[in-house]
């Protein structure tokens, strides 16, 4: 049977969609920690990802199984239903601050007035579409939107050099001592590692498929370090107060000053990407909901995790800051569990021969 993505869209979709969710609050949060330290903070976590890809592929080389499978071989049905819904709750925590980023980011910098909650439904519209769909779909749109991605961060590169202070970065390592505490604090950003888990058995890894995802991921994590790194040269001693990086960091060029804010182009094709790169949480959870329960078409466990995001966003909206500062303070323990210990010590499995387990 043809396999409903290529290596070559694996790779595009580390390199497409996930920069973009790093880029709006977390340079913020992170120079608040550790300063000039920032990109190291974040190198660190992007690291630990790293790894946790070369496990999870190792992994796939090792059974050549998907997730879903691979948990029904070695623990049977009703464990991997149990770790599937934990899975399912793990994606809800993990897409809830990066929904309110996506929210108030577009609220405050492309509204002149304050906009309500419906402002923001059609953005639900997009995920519902997105997860009716199945796998082959978001490897198409990895083939699309990378070079958005692409082209964005280098249109944001260039139209910030004029206002970069490069001696703002020195001396590396003043606040190494805090980069830890920073690196705590970013994992609910990174990651990454465990949307491959969720897509072994959708493609062939073949001889060299370690090496190109790998340094795909490798390619990914550079744009985000050379955007913190260009972030804090432009802001300095204030980058901690300046929320939304994409919009702030390039707005004093002297191009935008005599043409206009042509930085909007990278602005509205960063948003545009990230729209499916936060749809990622809802899409597995309608995964997670198709593998779980006996649901016959995919319309309906799409729905329902659409909805219940929805609702979350909508009741909880009034909090949705506070919410933010607590998943991220609180929850980094279980972000490092389930996006890279879990993936990392599945390595350790056997290898059986076996058919899954009724």
């Amino acid at each position: 049977m043809k396999k409903e993505l290529t290596v070559r869209q694996v790779c595009l979709f580390f390199i497409a969609f996930m920069p973009v969710t790093k880029l709006i609050l977390m340079p913020s949060v992170l120079s608040g920690f550790s300063e000039q330290d920032l990109w190291i903070s974040a190198l660190l976590t992007g690291l630990l990802d790293l790894l946790t890809i070369f496990a999870i592929l190792k992994l796939y080389k090792k059974h050549n199984l998907s997730f879903f499978d691979l948990l029904k071989v070695h623990f049977g049905k009703t464990v991997k239903n149990i770790v599937l819904i934990l899975y399912f709750f793990y994606f809800l925590i993990k897409g809830f601050p990066l929904l309110i980023e996506q929210k108030n980011y577009v609220n405050l910098t492309l509204y002149e007035t304050a906009p309500t909650i419906l402002a923001f439904l059609p953005f639900f519209f997009v995920v519902l579409l997105i997860c009716i769909t199945k796998v082959r779909t978001i490897g198409r749109l990895s083939d699309l939107f990378f070079l958005i991605t692409v082209f964005s961060l280098l249109l944001v590169f260039i139209l910030s050099l004029g206002s970069l202070d490069f001696g703002a970065i020195l001396p590396i390592g003043a606040f190494i001592k805090k980069v830890p505490i920073a690196s705590y604090y970013s994992l609910g950003w990174f990651g990454d590692g465990v949307y491959l888990l969720f897509f072994l058995g959708s493609f062939e890894l073949g001889k060299k498929g370690i090496g190109k995802i790998v340094i795909s991921y490798l390619i990914s994590l550079t744009l985000v370090i050379l955007f913190l790194i260009a972030f804090y040269l432009a802001f300095d001693s204030i980058a901690h107060r300046t929320l939304f990086a994409i919009t702030d960091i390039s707005k004093y060029s002297t191009v935008i000053n005599n043409v206009g804010r042509v930085d909007y182009i990278s602005v509205f094709g960063l948003l545009l990407v990230g729209t499916i790169s936060i749809s990622m949480p809802v899409f597995f959870e309608t995964q997670i909901l198709m593998e779980v329960f006996p649901f016959k078409k995919r319309i309906y466990p799409a729905i329902i995790a659409t909805t219940l995001n929805l609702l979350l966003i909508s009741l909880l909206n009034d909090y949705s800051v506070v919410l933010q500062n607590i998943i991220h303070t609180y929850f980094g323990g279980l972000f490092f569990m389930f996006s890279n210990l879990i993936p990392i010590l599945l390595l350790l499995l056997r290898r059986k021969n076996d058919k899954p387990k009724n």
